[in-house]
């Protein structure tokens, strides 16, 4: 029960809230605000996005391959799957290769010991209350 009545309680996007983020991480001059829009597309897990290598990503097809790597595990053994992509997450994952290495979609977050999935979450999360607060 410790840590249950402080715990601070997250609000949820409003549709034009989404709406506008995407717009706007698209529209950035760095890759972390595109996290927004290819979490909110696909639903997955910061870490699993963050530890994402280049040949999880299958634009043509479109779609997503979620998978452990040497940087980054996955929670649950039925974590590995494949996702269909939207048209917004492709669009978001076209952009985020631009910043990519040959190997990783978001290299500054992978380091020799591992996928540093705690950076890139207070990184979007300094990026998203600077626009709502939250």
């Amino acid at each position: 029960m410790s840590g249950v009545l402080d715990a601070a309680k997250r609000g949820t996007f409003t549709e034009q809230e989404l709406r506008d983020g995407y717009e706007q991480s698209m529209n950035s001059v760095t890759g972390i605000p595109l996290l927004f829009p290819i979490l909110g597309e696909t639903g997955c897990r910061l870490a699993e996005v963050v530890g994402l290598r280049v040949e999880d990503v299958d634009l043509d097809a479109q779609v997503l391959h979620i998978r452990p790597n040497d940087k980054r595990r996955l929670k649950t053994t039925g974590s590995e799957r494949s996702l269909p992509l939207t048209h917004t997450a492709c669009l978001a994952l076209t952009k985020a290769m631009e910043y990519s290495n040959e190997e990783w979609i978001f290299p500054r977050y992978i380091k020799d010991d591992g996928c540093y999935a705690t950076h890139a979450s207070n990184a979007l999360g300094k990026w998203t209350k600077r626009r709502w607060g939250r």
